[in-house]
């Protein structure tokens, strides 16, 4: 992960130790110890999926660096006036805006913020599409690996009732299943559609029943 951090940004003409401080700081971010998920385990295996479709990307850059960013703020406590994607993506101009073009840092925002709802405004954004199903490949995978993620979410909110917890876990869960289609690509539709949607209906009824 730091060899591909570092790689990406001395295009940028960065410094090594400008590039050193600002991966301390992703890995201290991900590192704290009430993430549970959302750790540095999840960006290494969202690294594993971008290799596997970076030559279909447009601007394979900017997704990567989506990809370090977008939960680098994730805040599960209070009531923040912005959303933790949109801390983070402005957390990502405070470290690296002085650094990359200004085009660049517009759509790695972007690419962040779209994480707030999961939502595609542009059917024709392919690097959009992949890197959205990339983040939810989650939802698709095994019964096994599923039901780890569900115990790793629900200890991030530990500190929420049961019955909070459930009722607003189920609304969110629901809200995908309403979508015509999960993932926005051909490529993670027919490898995980079918199954992010068993595993979503199945929390959804342990949900209702504890």
């Amino acid at each position: 992960m730091k060899t591909a951090f570092a790689k990406l940004l001395q295009v940028y003409e960065i410094d090594h130790q400008t590039i050193a401080d600002c991966w301390q700081n992703i890995v201290t971010h991900y590192q704290q110890p009430h993430r549970h998920y959302h750790t540095l385990h999840h960006i290494q295996a969202l690294l594993e999926q971008f290799d596997g479709i970076k030559d279909q990307l447009k601007q394979p850059e900017s997704v990567l660096l989506a990809i370090f960013y977008h939960d680098v703020i994730y805040q599960t406590q209070g009531k923040p006036a912005m959303s933790n994607e949109r801390q983070s993506a402005a957390y990502f101009i405070a470290e690296l805006g002085g650094f990359l073009p200004i085009d660049l840092q517009n759509r790695v925002v972007e690419l962040i913020i779209a994480t707030e709802k999961h939502e595609l405004a542009d059917t024709n954004d392919s690097d959009m599409a992949y890197f959205l199903d990339m983040d939810l490949r989650i939802l698709g995978q095994t019964d096994l690996i599923y039901q780890a993620y569900c115990q790793q979410i629900r200890l991030e909110y530990q500190h929420v009732a049961k019955v909070l917890y459930n009722f607003s876990r189920k609304k969110a869960l629901k809200r995908f299943l309403d979508r015509k289609r999960l993932y926005f690509t051909e490529r993670f539709s027919t490898q995980y559609e079918q199954q992010a949607r068993q595993n979503i209906k199945s929390e959804i009824k342990t949900l209702t029943l504890f």
